[in-house]
């Protein structure tokens, strides 16, 4: 499919998965790879703004590893852009809001069909004056904020970037959002363990090890105590294990050499 063309708008720029270099490939090349009207391949229906492929296919396509197209793939489905259903053979993927995204494609189209093959020049020139009338229209408009999902607040909470990054990812693996009430819960717990004692980055690792959903301090506290008890109880046999081996030693006969010839000493309950 190397033939057409797509609407990209600029308030591409404000999307929240714009900055992520991988998300926005994969979700442009969906854009450019899905169908603008229904048709049929090998007895498969493809609706309009689906297409029909497989995660090999899509590496051999975006030069993306398989697992950045997955970890892109479970971004775009938790935040509603694309529906990716794995089947027989491959897999079908559908961009959610297409129409929202390419409404307009048949009537510009249609426009572009209109013009004669000689009058390129008016067409470059009513696109720039079209751009301009955009650009102004947006100055006149009264400022809003951006549709974009704002920065998380992370607050005092003594986090470094990889570590804040491993607390999203932890989220993304259980399929939950991280809003800024979700993280405020968090932070709080996250602060509760290490009251108790456990160090930030510790409780990140149990709250990783376990694949909880959610931290709770508690539930922290409870692992390491669990840990501790069986390191205690694993020390405690290793002592009885060592004091019957003593006991068994000094009740064994023991043998020593007297002229050349080894000679049985009495045991101690002799």
């Amino acid at each position: 499919m190397t033939t057409g063309w797509i609407c990209l708008h600029r308030g591409l720029l404000d999307w929240e998965w714009y900055n992520d270099i991988n998300v926005t490939r994969l979700f442009i090349h969906c854009l450019i790879r899905a169908n603008h009207k229904p048709k049929k391949w090998r007895g498969i229906s493809i609706d309009r703004g689906q297409f029909w492929t497989s995660i090999s296919t899509l590496t051999k396509e975006t030069g993306l590893s398989a697992s950045k197209i997955k970890t892109a793939f479970s971004k775009l489905e938790m935040t509603g852009e694309i529906a990716n259903k794995s089947q027989a053979g491959g897999r079908m993927v559908t961009i959610v809001k297409y129409d929202s995204y390419q409404d307009n494609s048949q009537q510009v189209s249609q426009q572009v069909a209109n013009q004669s093959p000689t009058s390129s020049q008016p067409i470059a020139t009513n696109n720039n004056d079209n751009n301009e009338n955009n650009e102004n229209n947006e100055n006149n408009k009264s400022k809003k904020p951006p549709a974009s999902k704002q920065d998380l607040d992370w607050g005092d909470i003594p986090l470094s970037e990889q570590q804040k990054e491993d607390v999203k990812g932890i989220r993304l693996a259980a399929k939950a959002k991280l809003t800024q009430r979700a993280l405020n819960t968090i932070i709080k717990e996250l602060d509760k363990a290490a009251m108790a004692g456990i160090a930030y980055e510790e409780s990140i690792d149990i709250w990783a090890l376990r694949s909880w959903k959610g931290f709770n301090a508690q539930w922290a506290i409870e692992h390491k105590g669990a840990g501790q008890q069986n390191q205690v109880l694993n020390r405690q046999d290793s002592k009885r294990a060592n004091s019957v081996n003593n006991l068994i030693n000094m009740f064994e006969p023991r043998e020593v050499i007297d002229n050349g010839q080894p000679k049985q000493l009495p045991t101690n309950n002799a």
